[in-house]
């Protein structure tokens, strides 16, 4: 596989992905605390900054989208009990 073909590969799972989740009611995202289990929201932010950091930049030199917010979604800057705090996310 080349790297346009991986790309477009990681597109279509991005795709996928947000279709899956814009389609669960909130409560459905509200999941009670447990010290194993990171919350779906922080979840899919911490992924997409991981692929963000870790693919798309060494792969295609594409920068983060929105720098500013790389320590919120960076799992060895927010401790696992601030996950859970849904003040923490943007809107």
């Amino acid at each position: 596989m080349n790297k346009k073909e991986l790309l477009d590969e990681l597109e279509q799972a991005r795709v996928r992905t947000e279709s899956l989740i814009v389609s669960l009611p909130e409560d459905k995202l509200e999941v009670p605390y447990h010290p194993g289990v990171n919350p779906p929201l922080w979840e899919m932010g911490h992924s997409a900054f991981f692929y963000e950091v870790f693919v798309f930049n060494l792969l295609d030199g594409t920068p983060s989208y929105d720098p500013s917010m790389d320590d919120l979604w960076d799992s060895f800057h927010v401790d696992h009990k601030d996950r859970w705090s849904r003040d923490l996310f943007p809107g």
